[in-house]
């Protein structure tokens, strides 16, 4: 399916070079801050879960739009930093108790076009940098990895008068990646680079306008809802300054959060 969708984005720009004898420009800015609660657990071949870290992340986003006859685009950058709790076990079965720190990169592009009145169809495309950084809790040392993944979605789109002049927007999204990469330092081993399997995503988005003020500016509250699930990756060999020391892969994780924000819009 993501498959499908990259080449649909790439083809995006040709037909909005299409539209390019009608009016095309800027046409809003939003800045928003909010929290999500984030819960993350990793499972072995047999679907057993191997740790579970749960917490509530804050973030900020900033979106640009622009508009070119029928479509409309949207590049935003959301950023989410904070801790979870972990609970999990050691390599050796003991269960362990500590912690990990997040700081999370996400980019979007989205391109949207009419299907009907108050419907639209859009395509997405994203890039996810998470650094997460697991804390040394006794004999049991922490390590930081980073994770990098593309993900490709297609979503339905909607909109409409709430009350008065305010309004609501509703948006359903669908889709998945290619493997990712997970650069990973363990204290037994030099730094190495892990590869993933395929990821699917499904998300839920919606956001309350206010009634315009101070001419072109409303206020929003949104609520998003989010679920991720990255397959196992292929095993590969740790090395220590060019001696064999073991073997590590990237288990299947899970990834389900929920979120609310709250900010402003600027419609030129």
């Amino acid at each position: 399916m993501w498959r499908a969708l990259l080449l649909a984005l790439a083809a995006a720009p040709l037909l909005w070079a299409n539209s390019a004898h009608a009016a095309c420009g800027l046409d809003a800015l939003a800045m928003s801050a909010g929290a999500h609660d984030s819960q993350w657990t990793e499972h072995d071949a047999e679907g057993r879960r191997l740790l579970r870290e749960h917490g509530q992340l804050p973030e900020a986003t900033l979106t640009v739009g622009g508009a070119c006859g029928s479509w409309s685009a949207d590049l935003s950058w959301r950023h989410s930093a904070g801790r979870r709790d972990y609970q999990g076990l050691s390599n050796h079965g003991a269960s362990v108790q500590t912690h990990s720190r997040l700081r999370i990169n996400e980019w979007s592009l989205s391109v949207q076009r009419p299907l009907f009145d108050g419907l639209k169809l859009g395509m997405r495309m994203q890039h996810q940098q998470t650094r997460r950084e697991l804390a040394t809790t006794g004999a049991v040392l922490g390590y930081p990895e980073q994770h990098g993944h593309w993900i490709y979605a297609l979503g339905l789109l909607s909109e409409g008068a709430a009350w008065g002049e305010s309004r609501w927007r509703l948006g359903a999204w669908l889709g998945g990646g290619p493997s990712g990469r997970v650069r990973i330092a363990l204290p037994i081993a030099d730094e190495t680079t892990l590869r993933t399997g395929a990821m699917r995503q499904s998300e839920l988005q919606l956001q309350w306008l206010s009634a315009p003020w101070a001419e072109a500016w409303r206020a929003s509250l949104g609520l998003r809802w989010r679920e991720e699930r990255v397959g196992a990756g292929a095993a590969s060999t740790l090395w220590r300054q060019g001696v064999a020391v073991g073997g590590a892969l990237q288990p299947r994780h899970d990834l389900r959060s929920a979120g609310v924000e709250a900010g402003v819009q600027r419609s030129f």
